[in-house]
């Protein structure tokens, strides 16, 4: 099978060129590599935030480059090396810490979660973690709930599930359709304590990032660690830009939280073939569309695709599709492989990503890149740009997107595409 990846982690694109100085390179710049480069040449500056992407191909790091900066304090510049937050693609690093448990014969993915959360209201026995993990639980979320009571979340895990479990009853009754929530992914990383003894962070050290090799991953149990190349994550001011950090600790593991690079994250979409974590069952059931109660698959709204367990997967143009996107902070993920012809991706970016001709210029860009005409965003599979104001406020008050996977698609198979807009 011939894999042809990129990973790409956006901040935005500022409005007047200032060209950056010269960034840490990892293979050949042929000639589509300096297609690719014209592409995200507004990123490419000093005095901005960037992106790092990367273009592999049978498990090897072909092409991989930073554009602009990782950090705006200590003129550090973005590369594939640069650690970055993915945001709610982590969700399926906790997708397979739970499977693993459940293979083990810890759990089941048709227990009730009020089995191992006892404190819940009678509703949740007809929750199960096969629900929660695949947004057709009814759970409400987290954040919407947190705003709700006009308090300020410390970030801490018990505040968090003692909001998540006083909920008085569910947005629907569980498995009747689709709904994008976190709060089950903040119970799934407290299960994962509860019957190991080990935070998730830990647990997915030991039975992930580590077997993979994945030396730079890690889930962020402490916003004031010291990780080595960590970029900072910003968003825009009058003059300039300020530093958009995360405010939460340990609460955002299971939804979010994990932190990896361009160079670690190829060796786990390496594992969706090797399966050397987990097992073909594993793989199998993360990528298989969950049913909802009538039979229908949960169908979340984009065009041909459904949510399975921690990513959306369906058809986009008639290949095999699954996918996942991220918004967090000052960042966006994309993750989206290509499946069916050798092509590098089709870009989007939401929230802080820009307007006007850099953005258009850069759509057009990747679309050239990839071979595609100037296809309309529905006749794409793309939802309408209409959110995008709205990701803004999330970002400037730092709540995660509960629609943020929908501008992500990623094709697996013959070649495989992988985009985070950070």
């Amino acid at each position: 099978m011939h894999r042809h990846l990129a990973f790409l982690f956006a901040v935005l694109v500022p409005l007047a060129p200032s060209p950056a100085s010269a960034q840490y390179i990892i293979g050949e710049r042929d000639a589509r590599a300096i297609r690719v480069d014209s592409v995200f040449r507004p990123f490419d500056r000093t005095d901005s935030p960037g992106c790092a992407l990367g273009v592999y191909q049978d498990g090897v790091l072909q092409y991989g480059r930073g554009y602009g900066m990782a950090s705006l304090e200590h003129g550090m510049a973005l590369s594939p090396r640069s650690v970055l937050d993915v945001g709610s693609i982590s969700k399926q690093f906790t997708a397979m810490a739970m499977l693993i448990l459940a293979k083990e014969g810890k759990l089941s993915l048709d227990d009730p979660i009020r089995k191992y959360f006892p404190e819940m209201p009678a509703y949740a026995d007809r929750v199960t973690w096969r629900r929660a993990l695949s947004q057709t639980s009814g759970l409400r979320d987290l954040w919407t709930l947190w705003g709700q009571t006009g308090r300020t979340f410390a970030g801490d895990t018990v505040d968090a599930l003692q909001v998540i479990t006083h909920s008085a009853e569910p947005n629907y009754e569980p498995g009747e359709r689709y709904l994008y929530t976190n709060s089950g992914w903040i119970m799934a990383a407290q299960v994962v304590y509860r019957l190991t003894g080990k935070t998730l962070a830990q647990f997915a050290e030991e039975r992930i990032f580590a077997p993979l090799g994945m030396r730079d991953t890690r889930y962020l149990a402490d916003r004031t660690a010291v990780i080595p190349n960590l970029a900072e994550s910003y968003a825009p001011r009058e003059r300039g830009f300020r530093i958009q950090r995360s405010n939460y600790d340990g609460a955002i593991q299971g939804p979010g939280g994990v932190h990896t690079t361009v160079e670690d994250f190829g060796r786990w979409l390496n594992n969706y073939d090797a399966a050397t974590v987990g097992g073909g069952d594993i793989i199998a059931t993360m990528t298989t569309a969950t049913k909802l109660n009538n039979g229908s698959p949960a169908w979340t709204g984009a065009p041909g695709q459904a949510y399975a367990i921690g990513l959306s997967v369906g058809t986009v143009r008639g290949l095999r599709a699954i996918s996942h996107g991220g918004s967090w902070a000052g960042r966006r993920d994309i993750l989206q492989p290509v499946d069916g012809r050798s092509r590098f991706p089709r870009a989007e970016g939401g929230g802080d990503l820009p307007r006007g001709p850099d953005a258009t210029r850069q759509r057009r860009g990747v679309d050239r890149c990839a071979g595609e005409g100037a296809e309309s965003r529905s006749a794409r599979g793309h939802p309408p740009r209409a959110r995008g104001s709205l990701a803004q406020r999330r970002a400037r008050r730092g709540t995660p997107d509960p629609a943020e996977g929908r501008h992500a698609r990623l094709r697996r198979g013959h070649a495989d595409t992988v985009c985070a807009a950070g």
